[in-house]
């Protein structure tokens, strides 16, 4: 029961970013492609038509998945990971991998990590990681050395223990909090305690010029007061005062204007950007970077944790084992190899953008000349007229609505003689198939763009002719929703036609080449005027 405007948002999406992919089960992705097809009324497409673009490194923490669980969904899945869903087995992901290492440059770890990554580490890579092993390693206090351990209840004894042993005063800074933010999504302590001498970490970047300091970075409380906190920085050996950082809740709404999300903050989160940091869960420290390191995966439960831990060090220098790693937590998952193992050589991935872009624009303007669907919510208006209710408003206007619809049918069947036009032409695959095809949609463009936008027009002028009467909210919002997917449709012809002329001349179309396509300051300011009622808006 989604109401019409998150329904209409994600019926208007292209593109689908999904990040830290590697924790993402099977079945949450089908139950995404289930969810799409649904509301998007296109169950023959996987995940609606929608795009997808999944970010992140497998090799790193794999979803969770309870033994019972499993039990069930292995009747069905290969596997827990993401690529075994069955929305992906006849139309698997185009796997793109960044291969250039910014972190590390010693040669020897990196090879390491490389091992660990592939499932082909040596006795020789053994043997090194346990050069490393130091039990009962207890560093000095300006070191600064953290522990990254696999659980959390090990990380928060160790952060208690050492900040219980500090004797310096405590200090406490509560978060303010406003608006929506649930306390599941803190992005921080509530209330932060502190102590000077404590080790901390910095978990958001500087976003001052200075750039100060980064995720992950490590540090010591200086100095405190009331509303002050001084950390020191030992690499830097400077002393810097650090402000509160506000985190936001932005929720997400379809711009009636425009047609297209938008952003709204709902709530917000302020609170001092540190964390006690003598130790930290492997979990937690994913896209961290540190200089010296305790590592404890003796208790490594999933694969992947010990390589998330160990390549989150620069160098061999800083590592410092307490515990030796078990094979399970060297060896990777046999299923990730083998979907590793379908990476193209640069030179196809070439060859497979250009089909792809083809392949794209054909779908791209097939969809934006098929007014089947409008058509089709506009037969569903047609039918909420109740002959029963004469006297109501709303009924006053079925023969308006009736004209309405026949004439937008009329249309359709012509866009429909069209699409079949543009599927011949693309069939032929010459050389000249794009331009052929650009030269039609600029005259197709021509006839239609003035037939829907008179629908339009007629629709916003029936919403502004009767929007003061009484009883009638219901109908006005249905004549408001019915207007936004003639515009919207009319507003993809405009691109299609963009996209098309950006690909025959090799350039790229960005949002804001799509924001130029149509006046929308002018849109809008219609768009306002229709839907504006005395001291309220629809």
């Amino acid at each position: 029961n989604m109401q019409g405007n998150k329904k209409r948002m994600i019926q208007e999406l292209e593109l689908l970013v999904i990040d830290e992919v590697s924790m993402l089960r099977a079945d949450m992705l089908d139950a995404i492609d289930f969810s799409l097809r649904y509301i998007r009324r296109n169950r023959n497409v996987p995940f609606g038509g929608v795009q997808l673009l999944f970010i992140g490194d497998l090799h790193q923490l794999p979803p969770v998945v309870k033994n019972d669980e499993w039990r069930v969904m292995a009747g069905f899945y290969k596997s827990i990971y993401f690529f075994d869903a069955l929305a992906l087995q006849n139309n698997p992901p185009v796997y793109i991998e960044l291969d250039k290492i910014y972190r590390q440059d010693d040669a020897v770890f990196i090879d390491l990590l490389n091992n660990l990554r592939n499932n082909k580490i040596t006795p020789e890579d053994t043997a090194l990681l346990r050069q490393h092993f130091k039990q009962d390693f207890k560093p000095a206090a300006d070191e600064n050395y953290i522990t990254l351990t696999t659980h959390n209840n090990k990380a928060d004894t160790i952060n208690r223990e050492r900040l219980t042993q500090l004797r310096t005063k405590s200090y406490f800074f509560d978060a303010k909090v406003t608006g929506e933010f649930n306390e599941y999504a803190y992005p921080n302590e509530k209330s932060l305690e502190l102590k000077v001498g404590a080790q901390v970490m910095f978990i958001k970047n500087d976003m001052t010029a200075e750039k100060r300091y980064y995720n992950g970075k490590i540090g010591v409380v200086h100095h405190i007061e009331k509303d002050i906190i001084e950390i020191e920085l030992p690499e830097e050996r400077t002393v810097i005062a650090v402000a509160p950082y506000t985190w936001e809740n932005v929720k997400y709404k379809l711009n009636e204007a425009t047609n297209e999300i938008a952003e709204n903050v709902a709530g917000s989160f302020v609170q001092y950007p540190l964390k006690l940091a003598w130790a930290i869960t492997v979990h937690k420290s994913q896209g961290l970077t540190f200089d010296k390191a305790i590592i404890d995966i003796g208790d490594a439960f999933a694969p992947g944790q010990a390589y998330v831990a160990l390549s989150r060090l620069r160098s061999l220098k800083g590592l410092v084992l307490t515990s030796h790693l078990r094979e399970n937590g060297l060896q990777q998952d046999q299923n990730i190899h083998y979907f590793s193992s379908t990476k193209q050589p640069a030179e196809i991935l070439t060859q497979q953008i250009s089909f792809e872009s083809y392949d794209f624009i054909r779908s791209y303007l097939l969809a934006a000349f098929d007014l089947n669907l409008v058509r089709y919510y506009m037969k569903e208006h047609v039918e909420t007229f109740d002959k029963s209710e004469a006297k109501s408003t709303k009924q006053r206007y079925d023969s308006w609505t009736m004209d309405l619809y026949k004439e937008f049918q009329k249309t359709t069947s012509t866009a429909d003689t069209f699409l079949n036009q543009l599927k011949g032409l693309f069939a032929e695959q010459t050389e000249h198939t794009l331009f052929n095809v650009s030269k039609r949609v600029e005259a197709a463009l021509k006839y239609f763009n003035p037939l829907i936008k008179t629908v339009s027009d007629k629709l916003l002028a029936q919403i502004e002719s009767i929007k003061e009467e009484k009883g009638i909210k219901t109908y006005l919002t249905e004549l408001l929703e019915l207007e936004i997917l003639v515009y919207e449709q009319l507003k993809k012809m405009h691109k299609s036609k963009a996209l098309l002329s950006a690909i025959i001349n090799g350039k790229e179309f960005s949002k804001a080449d799509t924001d130029k396509l149509l006046n929308l300051a002018e849109r809008n300011e219609q768009l306002q005027k229709a839907i504006q009622l005395k001291g309220q808006v629809l």
